[in-house]
């Protein structure tokens, strides 16, 4: 496939010979560029130069589709027990609401999920100035350092230093199975409406809430545990990249450790090595 031309995307319109002597190379800088490892290949070249580079066309949410079913239902229980519910549930009055505020919990917490996993996905990267949010490429990198130091302190010889970051995207059975209980969930409601009234009974209606919160429960507990992860690994790498500095001290900062600056405590460390 032949590529594209990067430089014809750059609308150049000029008489290059008015730069002067300007425009030529030296013969270093072309040995150089000659030499250099750079490299791209025919696909990235024909994307750059087809201005065609976006998230969206490489990353993907894989939740995308069960989230949206998830939350489609959830409003449609949300919309008939909020509906003048004493009325509606004709029997189960007193729950109706708990129904409401469970469903509508649940889309929120849906709308942070959804977000989140794209974060995640690579799909949007977060703009946080704290860095407090992962998203995939912050959280890749430093997974591979705490990956490095926990290799060296405590054996760890697989990817759950990276990938303790991104356990909302590894559950997607769970949001299957959530996503079919609750439709049937939605079936039940609809199908025992009759002439504008539920006649679901309250064992019934406390059953659905006990999905919902139960769904619930799964994504937020799991955004939060991806959230928590990622903001101790920054916090160990923080700590583990300040350590470095008192590693192979020069005389001068040496001398300033031992008799002005250095606690009891670091000199201490210092002559452990």
């Amino acid at each position: 496939m032949a590529a594209n031309s990067i430089f014809a995307r750059l609308n150049y319109n000029f008489e290059s010979s008015k730069f002067g002597g300007s425009v030529y190379l030296t013969d270093g800088t072309k040995k150089y560029l000659n030499a250099s490892a750079f490299s791209i290949s025919t696909w990235q070249q024909n994307d750059v130069a087809d201005g065609v580079v976006s998230r969206s066309r490489y990353y993907k949410n894989p939740h995308v589709t069960v989230i949206s079913t998830l939350t489609s239902n959830a409003n449609l229980i949300y919309t008939v027990a909020n509906t003048d519910p004493s009325n509606t549930f004709t029997l189960a009055a007193n729950v109706a609401p708990a129904l409401a505020n469970a469903a509508r919990g649940y889309i929120i917490e849906l709308v942070a999920f959804k977000s989140h996993t794209d974060n995640l996905s690579g799909l949007t990267a977060t703009t946080d100035g704290n860095l407090t949010a992962p998203n995939y490429d912050l959280a890749t990198g430093i997974g591979q350092q705490i990956l490095k130091i926990t290799n060296k302190t405590d054996d760890v010889a697989n990817a759950t230093p990276m990938l303790g970051n991104f356990t909302s995207l590894f559950i997607g059975d769970d949001l299957s199975g959530n996503n079919s209980v609750i439709a049937n969930d939605w079936i039940t409601i609809t199908s025992s409406i009759v002439s504008g009234n539920c006649t679901l009974t309250e064992a019934q209606v406390n059953t659905i809430i006990t999905h919902i919160e139960t769904a619930n429960s799964l994504i937020a507990i799991r955004r939060a545990h991806d959230f928590n992860f990622y903001q101790k690994s920054r916090a160990i790498l923080d700590d583990y990249l300040f350590l470095t500095r008192f590693d192979n001290l020069g005389n001068t900062q040496n001398y300033m450790v031992e008799n002005l600056i250095g606690t009891d405590t670091l000199k201490a460390d210092l002559s452990s090595g």
